[in-house]
């Protein structure tokens, strides 16, 4: 008997905007991970997020200027560090990415929900087209 795999089989999606303006980070990136794994909702769709002006994302206290993200890069001597307001600088886009895939659990289906996010440093977006449920500061359990 096969294995039937619900995201193969499931082509139909359901749309979610988050808008960053304003949010912490957080918290902005645990409603995008319950939405993601499907928490609370009861459909048979894949979800798929789009997040818009990750430039204007907030951190509490002194995490602007204390909190560090290092990459390595497999060579020995090239740990590179990047402090939260020099990688807003560069690109936002991985900030936010980093803590929503972070929430995720730690197994395969990882992967594949990442791939359901899109990030915008603006507030322009290419999926017009599709039916987006807009979330501004709704709870994620009544959605």
């Amino acid at each position: 008997m096969k294995t039937i795999f619900f995201l193969k089989n499931c082509k139909k999606f359901k749309w979610f905007l988050i808008d960053c303006t304003n949010r912490k980070l957080g918290n902005l990136a645990v409603i995008t991970s319950t939405i993601l794994l499907n928490k609370n909702m009861h459909s048979n769709k894949i979800t798929k997020i789009i997040i818009i002006n990750t430039n204007k994302i907030e951190v509490s206290g002194k995490k602007e200027s204390k909190k560090v993200y290092y990459k390595f890069t497999d060579r020995p001597g090239n740990l590179k560090k990047d402090t939260f307001l020099k990688l807003k600088k560069k690109n936002s886009n991985k900030i936010v990415e980093k803590a929503i895939i972070g929430m995720l659990p730690k197994t395969r289906i990882r992967q594949i929900l990442s791939k359901n996010i899109y990030f915008f440093h603006n507030a322009f977006y290419l999926y017009n087209k599709f039916d987006i449920t807009d979330i501004k500061n709704k709870d994620v359990t009544k959605i």
